[in-house]
Parts: C-alpha cells; sequence; structure tokens
C-alpha cells in the first residue's frame, strides 16, 4: 500500500535522487554503475521516466532488471508506515471484491425492504481506503499540492 500512498499523497518523502541507467541484480542496486547503498527496511521508489514503478523495502525480492530511471532514496515518517500498516489491514478485511461495500449493486429490494448503497468520493458504489475519514486524516499532514 506505501506506493499507492506516496502516490496519493504525491510526497515520495525522498531525500536523495539518482537518475541515469538503473540496474537490479541479485538485490543489489546500482546507478551508472555506482552501488546504491541502502540499509535493511529501507525504502525507496524506482522510476522508468515520470512513471512510478513501486516504493520498496531494502530486503525485499526484486525482479532482476536495467532500465533508465530513477532511484528515490526515502526517509518515510513513521507515521505513515503506521498508516500504511493500517491500510493492508483495513484492505485484508474491506478490499476484496466479495466484500459488502463492493458489492457491485448500488441498490436492491425484495419482500418490502430496500435499500440504497452510498457512493465513495468519486460518486461510485464501492470500498476505498482513501475514502475513509480516518485513514484520510492520517495523510492529511503530509499531502503535497501539485
Amino acid at each position: 500500500m506505501l506506493t499507492e500512498i506516496c502516490a496519493y499523497l504525491n510526497n515520495y518523502f525522498e531525500y536523495e535522487k539518482k537518475h541515469g541507467t538503473i540496474k537490479i541484480e541479485a538485490g543489489a542496486i546500482s546507478c551508472n554503475g555506482e552501488q546504491i547503498a541502502l540499509e535493511t527496511g529501507q525504502h525507496f521508489a524506482l522510476f522508468r521516466g515520470r512513471l512510478p514503478l513501486g516504493v520498496y523495502t531494502q530486503g525485499e525480492t526484486l525482479t532482476n532488471k536495467t532500465f533508465e530511471g530513477s532511484v528515490w532514496l526515502m526517509d518515510v515518517p513513521r507515521s505513515i508506515e503506521e498508516a500504511d500498516t493500517w491500510a493492508k489491514a483495513w484492505m485484508t478485511e474491506n478490499g476484496a471484491a466479495t466484500a459488502a461495500g463492493n458489492s457491485a449493486y448500488q441498490s436492491e429490494s425484495f419482500g418490502g425492504y430496500s435499500y440504497n448503497k452510498g457512493t465513495n468520493s468519486k460518486g461510485k458504489a464501492g470500498t476505498s481506503i482513501f475514502d475513509n475519514a480516518q485513514f484520510a486524516a492520517m495523510l492529511a499532514p503530509y499531502r503535497k499540492l501539485r
């Protein structure tokens, strides 16, 4: 979820950016032939041009590849890491296609009973973690305007 959170916030908490030929091989990352030193558990973002490929944590398994792009070294605040943990738990409970909030039906009626389901911030039925008021409040201090 950290990739989605950073994209939503328009904030990758970067403190250093390295641009050029990025090579990922055997768990190591280099830029223009220079090894990038990452501590275990440190977050970093990979970009191909302006397209974010994702936010990763040093120590997780990455696919070997070489591309022109950027590595952004990140210093993610503890509260955002906690929001990420909270969001993952919320998605486990509510994010599945079978979750009640994600039913394809906007309304239903039978046997004299009927209901209309609310919509999310985009006017669509279903549930989004970013429509959750508690989650939005956790993220609000870090949101960057373009």
